[in-house]
């Protein structure tokens, strides 16, 4: 019997995250694509005239697409540190860690964001110091600059502050139980106290600061205005915890959770539904309504993922929508690049206004993204992510060989036997 030939995502793909013990998962990746995808489609309109029909109004809620992205973070990045947290073994390397966060995101937004001010926005460099602000992705800490010279970028600062919070947050916690495991349920309540908080802070800070057409924010105020943006990550860490409760344990989280899960179509309605409304808040000129904006996206965001985790009515979607989600890193920063470099030249795409002319425009930046952002995936990401990869594979086998070695010693106290190599690093 000829065996048969591996899928696209198959021949496409790299190990996964370590929270998934470095599997795909091609839901999950699928996801990624929906969320990009949704994305580049509130940006779409942009490309041409016409902004008063129908597709071109409503198109830019696609934007929640970010929100989603959020939530899978919280899953998948915070997770490893959950898990040790609740089994109470030792953090994951920090050193690792941060390496692989800085390898994954910052060489392919480097690239993009030396484009963009080639071919579109250069001219909105005043000063020097803007360049490595925004290439260390700390723009989000200068007042004025989050969503200056690359807009989407925005998303990518409240990332990096989020990477570097979870490995600190995680530790100061490890530290207070010396190491101790902590309860899941335990766990699932302090992520919900942290998440009201966030958001309890953000009402409070939108109240003091109204937001007044012209008027921006204080500087001061901009930066407090990032520790609200944490919360978006909770709704992934809520569902990592509540998976991490055994099976056999009944728990009201596990209950709910599995309530949900079983009802993907209703979950979905849920969330378009919460969407809808979140967008139709005034957030341009109230600060209290962009707080309230929050939590309405991350419940949203947390019912998509939480479905997307599970059940086999993801198959069909995945089988057309991984591959893309392998890229979607790519789409998210390619598409914006080859959008602004367009309009900043005064190219136009679709021709009159109208619904007919969006979908034009939608295709074309389809058409001309997914292929750069497969390239950028085969080219730099995925070459980079393999070697970072074999980075946790070697420290998990490591990890494995030493009790052997230490049974083997017990077991021959007398033996006169040289240790084995152990594998490199690889920093």
């Amino acid at each position: 019997m000829t065996p048969s030939r591996p899928s696209v995502y198959a021949r496409l793909s790299v190990p996964g995250a370590s929270v998934t013990q470095h599997q795909r998962w091609a839901s999950v990746d699928a996801l990624r694509a929906i969320a990009a995808l949704m994305v580049l489609a509130s940006h779409a309109p942009s490309l041409g005239p016409g902004h008063q029909a129908f597709l071109a109004r409503e198109l830019p809620r696609l934007g929640v697409g970010v929100w989603i992205f959020f939530a899978a973070s919280g899953y998948l990045i915070a997770g490893p540190f959950l898990r040790a947290l609740v089994e109470g073994r030792a953090l994951p390397p920090a050193g690792r860690y941060a390496v692989r966060r800085a390898v994954r995101i910052l060489p392919a937004y480097w690239l993009a964001l030396a484009l963009i001010l080639i071919l579109a926005s250069g001219s909105a460099v005043a000063h020097w110091w803007q360049i490595p602000v925004h290439a260390l992705l700390v723009h989000g800490f200068v007042p004025g600059e989050l969503k200056n010279l690359y807009v989407v970028a925005w998303s990518l600062s409240v990332e990096a502050i989020f990477y570097v919070l979870v490995p600190l947050g995680a530790w100061t916690v490890w530290r207070m139980v010396k190491g101790r495991p902590i309860a899941a349920d335990r766990m699932i309540t302090g992520v919900l106290v942290l998440w009201a908080a966030a958001v309890a802070f953000s009402l409070a800070l939108g109240a003091a600061f109204p937001i007044h057409a012209g008027r921006p924010l204080p500087g001061g105020v901009q930066v407090l205005g990032l520790v609200g943006d944490l919360a978006n990550f909770c709704p992934g860490m809520l569902i990592f915890l509540v998976l991490a409760l055994r099976e056999d344990t009944d728990s009201r989280w596990r209950r709910r959770y599995t309530a949900v899960a079983s009802r993907p179509f209703m979950a979905i309605a849920a969330a378009g539904v919460l969407f809808i409304v979140a967008t139709d808040l005034p957030f341009h000129t109230s600060a209290v309504a962009a707080a309230m904006q929050g939590p309405l996206f991350g419940v949203a965001s947390g019912l998509v993922l939480a479905v997307f985790l599970h059940g086999d009515w993801t198959r069909p979607v995945a089988k057309v929508l991984a591959p893309i989600g392998l890229a979607s890193y790519g789409v998210y920063l390619w598409h914006f690049v080859i959008l602004s470099a367009l309009v900043h030249h005064g190219i136009t795409v679709g021709g009159a206004s109208g619904n007919t002319s969006v979908i034009v425009r939608l295709a074309f930046l389809v058409a001309v993204t997914v292929p750069a952002a497969l390239a950028s995936w085969l080219l730099l990401e995925r070459p980079l992510l393999r070697r970072t990869a074999g980075w946790e594979r070697r420290r998990t086998t490591v990890e494995a060989v030493k009790p052997r070695r230490r049974e083997a010693s017990e077991a021959r106290p007398h033996a006169d036997v040289a240790p084995a190599a152990v594998p490199s690093s690889g920093s």
